[in-house]
């Protein structure tokens, strides 16, 4: 029964055709029962066209996200100018000396 389950196993069963399977007294399989040409085909040119899909759309977001993250740089490198070209801000701290707020 385990020399079924290996690779050769599965391939002297699909050569033995449906009987196989029915000597095993388990219900016909796949492995013995090949699918035909057409079917089997369409199926691998539809696997094939989906992971193509797949494929495209992590395309489209890695694009998408470097063209975010060049868009992200710009903006805070300009935030950034802004911030160095602007004059100093007063301190508050002279303010609060000549106030006297800091005392009871």
């Amino acid at each position: 029964m385990f020399r079924m389950c290996t690779p050769a196993g599965v391939r002297a069963m699909s050569r033995l055709g449906g009987g196989a399977s029915r000597h095993l007294g388990g219900p016909p399989s796949r492995a013995v029962r090949p699918l035909p040409y057409r079917e089997s085909h369409h199926r691998r040119r539809a696997a094939i066209r989906d992971a193509l899909d797949l494929l495209i759309v992590a395309d489209l977001l890695d694009i998408a996200a470097a063209v975010l993250a060049v868009v992200f740089v710009r903006a805070l490198t300009r935030m950034q100018r802004l911030k160095a070209a602007a004059p100093p801000l007063a301190s508050t701290e002279l303010l609060l000396k000549q106030l006297d707020a800091g005392r009871m």
